[in-house]
């Protein structure tokens, strides 16, 4: 693993533990820094990312390659329009929607009264930064755009909610699918409806019938994006991986043990509610692989969230750093797998890093 990918995880790290055992607070000028940092990394790299060629080839002619229909989303599209005509390259127009789906990111984080916010970094780093930042970078900004949505709808500011579900569809068309979740988030749900809606997505899973549920909505496959999800060559199932164990066990243990706090606090709620619902769509999609992964992605980022909460909830100090050290195994033998070469590729799109700075002026 090269020096940067090294420095990204390790660095975070670091500060997470030292807010965690109190040697430090967390400090607001110092995450904005690392957030400038990071973002830097992401616009000024070179070659890296399956969809990095792409977005270079848009930006320079204001074409997608990707897209039948030649164009993307309208804010992106606006976002790349005003870039390129103030006379920006493309590192610039790469750096500027990096740090505004970081920046999301830590908003959210603020009002959902996150303690340790180095924390909600270090788990998005290890689990979701490659994936967001450097491959998928439209669905990246789509999911902190669809977060701020959810954090607004838990504060009950409907306009709001609404409003960052737009934008977050001006960048990924898929963001209209979450509208029910999004109206859904905010519910106090009861034990047997929580039990009966993950049996219900399991079950689809086991017997294989994701694949039938699906063709008895024709209208998906009208949705631009939705519609290639839809592509047999894309229905590709993902089993139940161990990952999606450990989430359902973290889950079920918390909605148990921790069921005065869902009840009385409506930002532990949240999170928990929207992966309840992530863990409901990657099984009950599991047969549509791409659907699973980038939907359920989306929902999964609670995970974010929920390792910070969790961990500050704990009054035992001893018990809290074991479990802060596991947390952290699983998170860098989660990270390291983002460089493991691609399936169809043959190697990885991201390893080594590789930058080149040209300027930021065409």
């Amino acid at each position: 693993m090269d020096f940067f990918y090294v420095f990204l995880w390790g660095l975070i790290f670091v500060l997470s533990l030292l807010n965690f055992a109190g040697v430090i607070k967390y400090n607001k000028h110092l995450l904005n820094c690392l957030l400038l940092i990071w973002a830097f990394f992401v616009g000024f790299r070179s070659e890296i990312g399956q969809d990095w060629t792409n977005y270079v080839e848009f930006f320079n002619t204001g074409i997608a390659p990707d897209k039948t229909s030649g164009v993307y989303e309208p804010v992106f599209n606006a976002a790349r329009w005003i870039i390129y005509n103030l006379g920006f390259r493309y590192e610039v127009f790469f750096f500027v929607l990096s740090l505004f789906s970081l920046y999301l990111i830590k908003i959210c984080s603020v009002k959902l009264g996150v303690k340790n916010i180095y924390m909600v970094f270090l788990v998005y780093i290890s689990m979701f930064f490659c994936f967001y930042q450097f491959n998928i970078v439209r669905s990246g900004i789509m999911a902190s755009c669809l977060w701020m949505s959810f954090v607004y709808r838990k504060e009950n500011k409907n306009k709001m909610s609404l409003l960052w579900c737009l934008i977050a569809a001006g960048f990924h068309v898929v963001a209209l699918m979450f509208l029910p979740i999004i109206w859904l988030a905010n519910k106090q749900y009861k034990f047997g409806w929580v039990v009966g809606l993950l049996s219900v997505g399991y079950i689809v899973m086991a017997f294989h019938i994701g694949d039938f549920i699906s063709s008895l909505f024709p209208i998906l496959g009208t949705i631009d994006r939705v519609s290639e999800y839809l592509d047999p060559s894309n229905l590709r199932e993902r089993g139940l991986t161990l990952g999606a164990v450990f989430n359902l066990s973290l889950l079920l243990y918390l909605y148990f043990t921790k069921k005065i706090k869902y009840e009385s606090e409506a930002n532990f709620r949240l999170v928990i509610n929207i992966l309840i619902w992530g863990l409901f769509i990657t099984s009950f999609f599991n047969s549509i692989g791409m659907i699973a992964t980038r939907v359920g992605q989306v929902l999964n980022m609670s995970l974010i969230f929920i390792w910070p909460f969790f961990i500050s909830s704990l009054k035992n100090k001893g018990v809290a750093f074991s479990l802060f050290i596991i947390m952290t195994v699983y998170l860098l033998l989660f990270y390291t797998k983002a460089f493991r070469p691609d399936e169809i590729l043959g190697f990885s799109s991201i390893y080594p890093y590789q930058m080149e700075f040209n300027g930021i002026f065409r």
